[in-house]
Formats: structure tokens, sequence, C-alpha cells
């Protein structure tokens, strides 16, 4: 077999090589990206009048920025499986797909799915994603129609107390003995 000179072999490891680390940092910049979001939507919390239509912007865009780290960590793993193929391909003095960046002509393929349910991306997506999808649910109204009536139900503490409903005659039973016998 033909020996293939180190010089050849370390460049084109060294391009596979900004290959893993481009993929890595773009990965990282989405990360960071989710974080600020994340972090953002809470300090615009309060502050929002409409609290509930901020919460599905927040949601679409978590998961959006989820499949495209998941996108950029599948890449990833794809080239440093062909950075491994190179090496052990290079040693047999092979020299098919010399300097091609294509991972797939080494027959290296990492599945999205992975990607997208590795721990990480677990713990930095579905977390944040629950406790939107959570707070949605508190502050949204629900309306129930039962036999022609129609009942909305504030699931928010603040809107669950209703003045309206209260009868101003009304008083508690404790009080209500303690001014029977004065």
């Amino acid at each position: 077999m033909n020996e293939i000179p180190n010089e050849v072999v370390h460049k084109e490891l060294d391009l596979i090589q900004k290959c893993v680390e481009r993929m890595s940092h773009n990965s990282f910049i989405i990360k960071g990206w989710t974080v600020l979001l994340f972090s953002g939507a809470f300090a615009f919390w309060e502050n929002h009048p409409q609290k509930q239509e901020l919460l599905p912007v927040v949601a679409i865009s978590l998961v959006i920025l989820w499949g495209l780290d998941a996108y950029y960590l599948q890449q990833e793993r794809n080239f440093r499986q062909l950075y491994a193929w190179v090496i052990e391909a290079r040693k047999n003095g092979n020299t098919d797909n010399l300097y091609n960046l294509d991972y797939k002509k080494a027959k290296c393929s990492s599945c999205i799915l992975k990607a997208f349910f590795a721990p990480i991306m677990l713990l930095l997506y579905v977390v944040p994603l629950c406790v939107v999808i959570s707070l949605f649910l508190y502050n949204c109204d629900i309306k129930i129609t039962y036999k022609g009536e129609n009942k909305v139900y504030k699931t928010t503490p603040a809107a669950s107390i209703e003045k309206d409903n209260v009868s101003p005659n009304y008083k508690p039973s404790h009080l209500a003995k303690d001014s029977a016998t004065k």
C-alpha cells in the first residue's frame, strides 16, 4: 500500500478539527441565546400586561433553538466520526476521499433524535419549556360549558377571589358569633 505523508494526514485532520470546532462554537452560541431568551422573558414577566401572549412566543423560540442546537450537535458528532475514520483509513494507506469533508462518504451518520434527546439538551431545553408551559396554564382562564351555562374559571390566585361573588352582608362564622354576643 502507498504510504501517505504525515503532513497530508495532519492537514486533513486539521480541516476536520476546524469543522468540529465550528459546530461546537455554533452550539455554544445557541445555548447562550437560549439562556438569554429564558432569563429575558422572566425579566419582562412582571411588567408585561398580557402574560399569556408572551409565553407562547418564548415556548416556540425555545423549541426552534432546541432544534438548531440538536442539528449542530449532530453535525459535530458526524465530523468526530469522520475524524476517527480518517485516522484509521490513512493508517492503512487508504487514499479514498482524501481532503473530502463529506462525512456521508465515510459512512458516518449520527441520528438527530439522539442529539435532540441528549442529556444536556433535555436539561437545557425541556426544563425551561416545562416552566413556560406550566406558567402559561397557570395564567390562562379556563372556560367550561355545562348544560348551557358558561363559566369562566380563573386559575390565578388573585383572580380566583372575586369581590363580586361575596355578599356585602357576609360575615365569617367566627365573626358572626362574636357580634351576636355583644
